[in-house]
C-alpha cells in the first residue's frame, strides 16, 4: 500500500510559517515534541493520519530524517486522539497560536490530499474515522491551508461517482459544510444553486457526490469567496423560498427558517447586502417572508439605472441609511463596469437641514417608482397595510 502523497508540503504550509513555528518556545516537553514535528518539512502525511486515528506518533530521532524510529503515544484517554492534538496547541492568549493552527491545518490538508490519492486508504477508513477527520478539520479550520486537500478529495468523489460513506449520514453534511467553509473560488457555485432546487429528500439523486441539504447549499452560496452578481443571489434567494415552501406548511415556521438562514455569515459584505435586498424583493411572491422596509423593496424591484442613480443621490443628501444600498444596486444593475454616475442625473433640491427631507425623498421615490412600474404602487400600499397590521399584532418586521 503506497501512503506517499504527491502533494508538496509547501502547497499547504509555506516555509516562512514553518520557520516561525520552529522558532517558537513550547510550554512543555510533550507539546515541544509535537510542535517540532509539525514544523519539520518532509514528514509524510501518513504520520499525522495515524496519529489522528490511533493516538500514536511515529517520530524520527533526527528531525531532518522522515524515517520513523521511535513511537510516542499521545495523552488521550478514552477520547478522540485529534482532541488531544488540539489541546496541545498554544492557548488562546498566546500570540503564536495562529501560527501553529495554520501549520496543523496545513498538515491536515496534506492528509486529505493523501486520502484523495489512495483508493485503498479510502476503503480502509472506518465511518467514525471519517467523522473524526472531518470534525478535526472543522476545529482547526484555516480555509487557505485546508482548501487544496479538501477540494482534491471532493474531486475524487466526483470522479468515482460515489461517496465512501452513506449519502444521508451526518458526516456527509459535515464534509459539505467543510467544503463551503474552505472553498477557494466560486467553482462550486452552480452546484450550490442546483441543490437549492432539489426536491425534498432527493438531494442524493440530484447530486450523488455532493448531496447538500438546503441549509448547506445556502451556506455554500453565502460563503462564496469571489464576487457574484445580484442576479445570482436573487436567483438563489428565490430557490430558497420555494424550497422552504415545499418543506414546511406553516407560514410562521417558514419565516423563522428563512430568518435563520439569512443570518448565515457571508464572506463578502456585498453578498450580504445583495442577500438582504433579494429577500426584500421576494416579499410580494412569498408574503410569509419578514416584512421589508419599503425602500429596500423599491430598490430591488426597479432596475432602471436613472432611477437608481437619482435614488442614491437623494438618499445620500437626506442622510438615509439606505443610500449605500441604492448605490450598490445601481452598480449591480450595470453588468460590465462600475462607472461614475452620469452628470445629467438631477439632485433632489431638499437639503439635510430640511426637517421633512427623509419623508419627502421617500415619497418622491415611491412616485417615480410607480411611474417606472405601475404595480409598485399597489405593492407599497399592501406592504404599508401589512406593516401596520403587524405592528398592531406585535409580529416581527425587518
Amino acid at each position: 500500500m503506497n501512503y506517499e502523497s504527491n502533494a508538496n508540503a509547501c502547497e499547504f504550509v509555506p516555509e516562512d510559517v514553518l520557520q516561525l513555528a520552529r522558532q517558537t518556545e513550547p510550554p512543555g516537553w510533550l507539546e515541544g515534541v509535537l510542535w517540532q514535528w509539525l514544523a519539520t518539512p518532509g514528514i509524510p502525511a501518513k504520520v499525522l493520519l495515524d496519529l489522528a486515528r490511533t493516538g500514536s506518533l511515529s517520530l524520527p530521532e533526527d528531525p531532518g530524517d522522515s524515517t520513523p524510529r521511535r513511537v510516542m503515544f499521545s495523552g488521550y484517554r478514552g477520547e478522540e486522539p485529534y482532541l488531544w492534538l488540539i489541546q496541545c496547541l498554544p492557548s488562546d492568549n498566546n500570540s503564536t497560536q495562529h501560527i501553529f493552527r495554520r501549520v496543523l491545518a496545513g498538515r491536515l490538508g496534506q492528509v486529505f490530499a493523501l486520502i484523495a490519492s489512495d483508493q485503498s486508504l479510502r476503503t480502509e477508513l472506518r465511518p467514525h474515522e471519517w467523522s473524526s477527520l472531518i470534525d478535526f478539520a472543522h476545529r482547526v479550520c484555516v480555509p487557505d491551508a485546508l482548501a487544496s486537500g479538501v477540494m482534491q478529495l471532493q474531486r475524487t468523489f466526483d470522479s468515482e461517482g460515489r461517496l465512501p460513506y452513506p449519502a444521508d449520514s451526518v458526516r456527509t453534511q459535515e464534509f459539505i459544510r467543510l467544503l463551503g467553509r474552505v472553498q477557494p473560488d466560486n467553482s462550486l457555485s452552480d452546484r450550490w444553486l442546483a441543490l437549492l432546487s432539489a426536491e425534498p429528500d432527493a438531494a442524493e439523486k440530484s447530486d450523488p457526490t455532493m448531496p447538500a441539504s438546503v441549509l448547506e447549499a445556502w451556506r455554500g452560496i453565502c460563503l462564496l469567496p469571489e464576487a457574484v452578481t445580484f442576479g445570482f443571489i436573487e436567483d438563489a434567494a428565490g430557490r430558497l423560498c420555494r424550497a422552504v415552501e415545499k418543506r414546511y406548511s406553516s407560514d410562521r415556521f417558514r419565516r423563522s427558517v428563512v430568518e435563520k438562514y439569512a443570518a448565515v455569515p457571508c464572506v463578502r459584505t456585498e453578498t450580504g447586502v445583495f442577500r438582504k435586498s433579494a429577500l426584500a424583493g421576494l416579499w410580494r411572491q412569498h408574503q410569509w417572508l419578514p416584512l421589508p422596509h419599503p425602500l429596500p423593496y423599491l430598490l430591488c424591484k426597479i432596475s432602471d439605472l436613472g432611477f437608481l442613480g437619482q435614488a442614491s443621490l437623494w438618499l445620500q443628501n437626506a442622510g438615509s441609511p439606505y443610500c449605500d444600498l441604492a448605490e450598490l444596486m445601481y452598480r449591480a444593475r450595470w453588468q460590465k463596469t462600475f462607472p461614475t454616475r452620469s452628470r445629467d442625473l438631477t439632485r433632489h433640491p431638499a437639503s439635510k437641514s430640511d426637517a421633512t427631507t427623509s419623508m419627502a425623498n421617500a415619497e418622491h421615490l415611491f412616485v417615480l417608482a410607480s411611474q417606472q412600474n405601475p404595480e409598485i404602487q399597489s405593492d407599497i400600499e399592501l406592504l404599508a397595510k401589512q406593516r401596520h397590521l403587524a405592528s398592531v399584532s406585535g409580529e416581527n418586521q425587518e
